[in-house]
């Protein structure tokens, strides 16, 4: 059987999806790119596969219900986050010592 999800809130970055209830195969019609991360309503972490090629999927395995969280946070996001403190504290620095 296929069933429609909806998605209650999309953000670009974060994705909102409504209950859907296990067993089930999830698939999100968006590209299939790392970084992205799915979490459930108990912020526990789930695995992303690629569907036909090009898709996101979740598989959904035990009989209850979900709430599901999509969130895009590559590895590179962190990098400039600490790069941008290190610059900015860079310049705190030399501005006080001038």
């Amino acid at each position: 059987t296929i069933n429609k999800v909806q998605i209650l809130e999309d953000r670009g970055s974060k994705i909102q999806l409504e209950k859907i209830t296990g067993p089930a195969i999830l698939v999100l019609n968006d590209n299939f790119y790392p970084g992205w991360q799915v979490y459930d309503s108990e912020n526990n972490k789930l695995e992303i596969k690629p569907a036909n090629a090009n898709f996101r999927s979740v598989i959904l395995e035990k009989n209850k219900s979900y709430k599901l969280f999509f969130e895009y946070k590559p590895k590179w996001y962190y990098l400039g986050i600490g790069l941008t403190g290190l610059a900015i504290i860079t310049v705190i620095v030399l501005i006080f010592m001038i």
